[in-house]
């Protein structure tokens, strides 16, 4: 007898259910490993705070102007730092 709609919708919602569980127990995993070695929750927040203002600093002395803004590289990059320590 051939699936109906509902029947493949509701075995695609259980497939990525299950999946989904797989992916959460992992991060949570992984998180609370990160955590707990405080080496790692260092180097993270550490390594994007070198590259904004040693690295910042550096390509914002060149004064490179291909932008044509009112805004200067540290500035430009201080979101992108912020997400990085999130994201890392």
């Amino acid at each position: 007898m051939p699936n109906t709609i509902n029947d493949i919708y509701r075995n695609i919602c259980v497939d990525l259910e299950r999946l989904f569980g797989k992916i959460y127990a992992i991060w949570i995993r992984e998180f609370k490993v990160f955590l707990r070695e405080r080496s790692r929750l260092v180097s993270s927040t550490f390594t994007p705070l070198l590259w904004l203002f040693v690295i910042g600093s550096g390509i914002d002395s060149n004064n490179i102007d291909s932008i044509d803004a009112n805004i200067d590289y540290q500035m430009f990059t201080f979101w992108d730092s912020c997400m990085f320590i999130i994201l890392h």
